[in-house]
């Protein structure tokens, strides 16, 4: 969201007291929104790191998500990329057989995802069970998109926008400008 404030030409207060109270509204916001996409992940092994970005001068903006597209975790996972896998989708691909010494990709059956589509939160998931299947060569179906970015955005932007009319509100207030 770009939000632009629109000051009267009498202005009584302090304009940069203002930017501060406006930049605290949105820290407020901001700190909510990267609580709800942790909660995406929450139970997740390679988990991003999520950030918020908060730009204030004459427009004021906040940006939400994983950022650091070179982070790499402990077990040479890139969070990043994974992440973008499951928010945005894949489509289907083939996996071709591990290097293995009999030449088959192996999976256990009856997966259960971890995540779904419109939903803010991660569950357990299962990595499957017995049987285990192998074969030379798999067609991974993809994975459908769970537009983490999106469904939060819908749900957080007019909390957004009422957390700044409201700063605005006490702000005018204040200064003897209130409507």
């Amino acid at each position: 969201m770009v939000f632009s404030p629109i000051l009267p030409s009498a202005f009584k207060g302090n304009g940069e007291n203002f930017r501060l109270d406006m930049l605290k509204a949105m820290t407020k916001s901001a700190d909510a929104a990267v609580k709800e996409f942790k909660k995406t992940t929450a139970t997740w092994t390679h988990k991003p790191s999520f950030e918020k970005r908060i730009t204030g001068a004459k427009v004021y903006s906040i940006f939400v998500g994983p950022f650091d597209e070179g982070e790499v975790d402990e077990d040479g996972q890139n969070p990043y990329v994974i992440y973008q896998w499951v928010t945005k989708g894949t489509k289907k691909h083939n996996i071709p057989k591990e290097k293995t010494n009999w030449g088959y990709v192996s999976y256990l059956s009856f997966k259960k995802p971890k995540t779904y589509p419109g939903f803010i939160g991660s569950g357990p998931g299962s990595p499957g069970h017995f049987p285990v299947i192998q074969k030379r060569q798999v067609t991974h179906p993809g994975i459908k998109p769970r537009r983490f970015d999106e469904v939060i955005q819908t749900k957080w932007q007019p909390i957004f926008e009422k957390t700044i009319e409201d700063a605005i509100a006490i702000w005018a207030k204040k200064t003897g400008h209130a409507l």
